[in-house]
């Protein structure tokens, strides 16, 4: 697992969203946001998105709480 410095997929959510009996969709970037516009049409249970963004990226609130 790497936080904010690298990408690691050790967690597949879309297969525990399955598990869970939800939905899931893995977006990468905002073409893969289409991934999800069957559920937007029935919105018939849970959803979870996981959404890949830039390595780079940490939220404020994620480097405070890791502090």
């Amino acid at each position: 697992m790497r936080w904010a410095s690298g990408h690691s997929d050790w967690m597949n959510w879309v297969k525990a969203a399955s598990a869970a009996g939800a939905r899931g969709a893995t977006v990468r970037a905002a073409e893969d946001l289409a991934a999800i516009e069957p559920w937007l049409a029935q919105r018939d249970g849970p959803l979870v998105v996981d959404a890949k963004i830039t390595p780079d990226f940490c939220a404020e609130w994620l480097e405070e709480a890791l502090r």
